[in-house]
């Protein structure tokens, strides 16, 4: 949504780029301390991007 590369986000939330593309490369719950995943939530937030975790269904993304 944000077409942002590897060093964009390692730049915006404070991590080097090895871990983004650690992060990257999961596809289930992201492996990380709380501070690293709520780091990541204010960095998108910030740029404009919601996360949702609904009751029922799949968890997504969407702008704000």
């Amino acid at each position: 949504m944000l077409n942002w590369s590897v060093k964009q986000v390692a730049k915006r939330s404070g991590f080097s780029c090895a871990v983004i593309r650690q992060l990257e490369e999961y596809n289930d719950t992201l492996p990380g301390s709380d501070d690293l995943l709520q780091t990541l939530l204010t960095t998108f937030a910030g740029a404009g991007i919601e996360f949702t975790f609904p009751l029922v269904g799949k968890q997504g993304v969407r702008p704000q």
